[in-house]
């Protein structure tokens, strides 16, 4: 046969003391922050991002936070390579897109610098709100 395994006797407990918030969040306003309205339209700021052939193609000079939220949930789920892709062409449209697309004299320095800026504003929006 085989050893006998040692009985267990249960520990007594002792009181708990009762859960307290963690500190800041008894602060938290009981309201929920409202969403849409006649607030949320306003005038979009454009500013000129590059040209192609003499046709300017501009993008918001602060992007909506939520674009920059898109961009962090892209990527998340499809790596950043991908996630900058949608992000440029959700910012200069898929005619601007399609535009640098199809110049074959496109550098891989000009489209750095078309990158750069696109992310630049876009995450530059997200930072700014931050600071509100």
């Amino acid at each position: 046969m085989g050893a006998a395994s040692p009985k267990k006797t249960a520990t007594p407990r002792t009181s708990r003391k009762k859960a307290t918030a963690p500190v800041g969040l008894k602060d938290l306003p009981t309201e929920p922050i409202v969403l849409g309205g006649e607030s949320d339209e306003q005038e979009v700021e454009m500013v000129d991002l590059f040209t192609v052939n003499g046709v300017t193609y501009s993008i918001p000079k602060r992007p909506p936070v939520n674009i920059a939220l898109g961009f962090l949930r892209d990527v998340r789920k499809e790596g950043p390579t991908l996630a900058e892709a949608a992000l440029m062409e959700r910012l200069i449209g898929e005619e601007g897109y399609d535009a640098l697309v199809n110049y074959p004299g496109l550098t891989t320095e000009q489209m750095e610098q078309i990158s750069d800026r696109v992310m630049t504003v876009t995450l530059g929006a997200m930072e700014a709100s931050k600071g509100k």
